[in-house]
């Protein structure tokens, strides 16, 4: 796997991952309305786009596989294509984000929502702990806000 800065040419390719992980993993509890509402806005698109500066990709056979937007010492976003789930890839992924962003911060953070159980499993699995939860009355689920220490 070999990481890189994302360029203005990834942008349609990270939108399409974005929207296609979105589409296939957050209806589950996001619901219907609120997914089709992220994509058909543009909302998931205009955050690829503002934030292409901040985005690393992960790249393996020279095909992006997984893309990660990082503000400071926020992990802002992370996402493994559908196909390269459970395969190792988000795994390895966010441990190498980890170490680069370790290399400036002692402490790193990342929020997902309590209803996705499987990325909230993943999370706790690679060392993340829970900071605290705050219900989101946005989209009616609680944020749960991840805190990672420098070893």
């Amino acid at each position: 796997m070999q990481l890189r800065p994302a360029v203005a040419n990834d942008l349609k390719y990270l939108q399409k991952i974005a929207n296609d992980v979105i589409d296939k993993n957050y209806r589950s509890f996001l619901g219907d309305e609120a997914v089709d509402y992220f994509i058909e806005s543009g909302a998931s698109n205009n955050h690829m786009k503002e934030n292409i500066g901040d985005t690393t990709v992960a790249i393996v056979k020279e095909e992006i596989v997984a893309l990660c937007i990082c503000k400071s010492n926020l992990v802002d976003l992370i996402m493994v294509k559908n196909e390269f789930h459970r395969q190792g890839v988000g795994t390895r992924f966010l441990s190498e984000i980890c170490k680069q962003l370790f290399c400036h911060y002692t402490e790193i953070h990342l929020e997902s929502f309590e209803k996705n159980v499987k990325a909230n499993q993943f999370y706790k699995k690679n060392g993340w702990v829970i900071e605290k939860i705050v219900l989101d009355e946005e989209v009616n689920d609680n944020r749960v806000y991840y805190v990672k220490q420098k070893q």
